[in-house]
């Protein structure tokens, strides 16, 4: 390779790869979650849906499967319950990341009916492969990046509280895509002058680069 930036480029990918196997989590037990409270966005499908199953058969208290749509939420309810003969345990809360309003109200939700919160795990995300603004950005940025960052804010006061009354460490989680490895020259076609958000919500930049912003 002749140059760093070729370097950084292509080796990028496989470092991700080597990652992936050697550097696994922590495997959780059932004490570790037993009695415990997590919150999963974007939990009807892929990741989230697995992670729901995962936690349903560790002895958690409640997961709230936070969704779009109430009923792609209750069909994947249906699933988890009949794939993991856990019952009760997983329930249903509609949440619109894109969607200010929706955010602030969930996190309002949360503080009024849950007991306690030991995990929120940010795994709702966008990526429509076109040019669309949702709450005068970008729907990608508005999704995965705004809004996602914005129910973690209203909701961190909250878990300080579990902290104190609990005696627990809450956790916050955020799913990301490895890709974003892979993007650093993306990060050079940035204007600063504009400032990153700005430059993002370009609608000409995006033609030339959408993707690649979505998945990085």
């Amino acid at each position: 390779m002749s140059s760093k930036k070729s370097s950084d480029s292509e080796l990028a990918p496989l470092t991700v790869f080597r990652y992936q196997y050697s550097s696994l989590p922590i495997t959780l037990s059932s004490a570790d979650c037993a009695g415990k409270v997590f919150v999963i966005t974007g939990a009807n499908s892929g990741l989230g849906f697995e992670c729901v199953k995962h936690l349903v058969t560790l002895g958690c208290k409640k997961v709230v499967m936070a969704v779009r749509s109430r009923q792609r939420g209750l069909d994947a309810l249906a699933l988890v319950e009949s794939e993991t003969g856990v019952k009760g345990v997983a329930e249903i809360w509609e949440l619109d990341v894109g969607n200010f309003d929706s955010v602030k109200r969930f996190a309002t939700k949360v503080e009024e009916e849950l007991e306690r919160v030991d995990g929120l795990i940010n795994n709702a995300a966008a990526a429509d492969g076109s040019w669309s603004i949702v709450q005068g950005m970008e729907s990608s940025i508005a999704v995965n990046l705004v809004g996602t960052i914005l129910l973690t804010v209203l909701i961190m006061p909250y878990l300080r509280k579990c902290v104190k009354q609990f005696n627990c460490t809450p956790r916050v989680s955020f799913l990301t895509s490895g890709l974003a490895w892979g993007r650093r020259s993306d990060l050079a076609k940035i204007d600063k002058n504009r400032g990153i958000l700005n430059d993002v919500n370009d609608s000409e930049k995006w033609s030339m680069g959408g993707v690649n912003r979505q998945v990085s």
